[in-house]
Order: C-alpha cells, then structure tokens, then sequence
C-alpha cells in the first residue's frame, strides 16, 4: 500500500483564492487513498485535487513544496 499522497486545493476568501497543500497518509479518513473524503464539497466544486501515491514522506514532502507550502493533515499527523 503507498504511504503518502497530497491535496492540492484552492482556498478562496473573499475574493482572494490561494493553492494550498495537505500531506495526508494513505490511510488517512480524509485521503482514503487519494479518493478524498464523501464530504468534501472541494472535490465535488473542481476546487481540490490528489497527488501521488509516494512512498516516502520526502517524496511527498518535495511534491507538495513544488505547488505550495504544504502543511501536515491534522488527522493523521504524516510527519
């Protein structure tokens, strides 16, 4: 099974919008395997998408840096 994958979405506020990155694990209730969570309307908007798998965090890590300044899932806690 991989162990790692990205979020890429687009954050909107007011009329500023930014892409910002999530590194999730594999297993994560929010990642599911880069399938997203059911309730996640960023998916369902075109707004947000998956990267990966990779199998290191690193590899993960440099990915997500190439969009944006990523930042770890609060849920799983890949770092």
């Amino acid at each position: 099974m991989p162990g790692f994958f990205v979020y890429e979405y687009v954050h909107k506020e007011g009329r500023r919008a930014e892409v910002r990155t999530v590194l999730h694990r594999a297993e994560c209730r929010w990642c599911r395997e880069g399938r997203g969570h059911p309730l996640n309307p960023g998916l369902k908007l075109g707004l947000g998408r998956w990267h990966g798998p990779f199998d290191a965090y690193p590899a993960a890590l440099s990915a997500a840096d190439a969009i944006a300044a990523p930042r770890c899932c609060q849920a799983c806690h890949p770092a």
